[in-house]
């Protein structure tokens, strides 16, 4: 059996030939950007580089009026894109909280709770004792949850629509797997293992 241990022996010589390498790439996401506004903002760069070097007033108000021009059309662009990915959202809170948050590149922060108050003369902030509380909140409040439900005699098969349907797992041959690695996508990015889809498809 081809394990995941033998597997990243094999690989291991990847690791010194082929070495990953970290590179930070600072970016900002604009999702709205077009080929039209790449077009304006190199022509707005060209005439404000002529009009810097030439010192020509008619290439500095070349350059004004291009830059405004762009500035309204980004400003249309983003108003367009927001509106119609707000729309396409609107009916599922949760995808239009995760569109929101992507758009305005906001991460989600770890909270350090420093206090809690149980009660209006009860405050703690050991944070052993806060984790203590919270477990205890959690682990009962299942518990007293199911306390509030009435009783039933029915089975919990009964609940369940039963179904004829089966499936059957199949083996897995060396082929299949051939197949699949000569068939692999390498622009798709690493998975767990970090093993690039170029590398596997070299390696059968």
């Amino acid at each position: 059996m081809y394990s995941g241990k033998i597997l990243k022996q094999d690989f291991f010589v990847a690791d010194i030939h082929a070495p990953q390498i970290t590179r930070k790439a600072k970016s900002e996401y604009t999702p709205w950007m077009t080929n039209n506004i790449k077009k304006q903002i190199y022509h707005r760069d060209f005439l404000k580089k002529n009009a810097i070097n030439t010192g020509s007033e008619n290439m500095f108000v070349a350059y004004k009026r291009a830059r405004n021009a762009l500035n309204k059309l980004i400003k249309d662009t983003k108003e367009n894109y927001y509106t119609s990915v707000l729309n396409d959202t609107k009916n599922n809170s949760k995808n239009m909280w995760n569109t929101i948050n992507k758009l305005t590149n906001k991460k989600s922060k770890t909270t350090t709770i420093t206090k809690l108050k149980i009660s209006n003369d009860n405050v703690i902030e050991d944070r052993n004792e806060i984790s203590h509380t919270f477990n205890t909140y959690f682990k009962t409040n299942g518990e007293n949850l199911a306390n509030e439900l009435p009783d039933t005699t029915d089975a919990p098969e009964s609940y369940v629509t039963p179904s004829n349907s089966t499936f059957q797992i199949q083996n897995v041959s060396e082929v299949d797997v051939f197949q699949l690695l000569i068939t692999l996508r390498i622009s798709k990015v690493c998975g767990h293992d970090k093993t690039p889809p170029k590398l596997l498809q070299d390696s059968a």
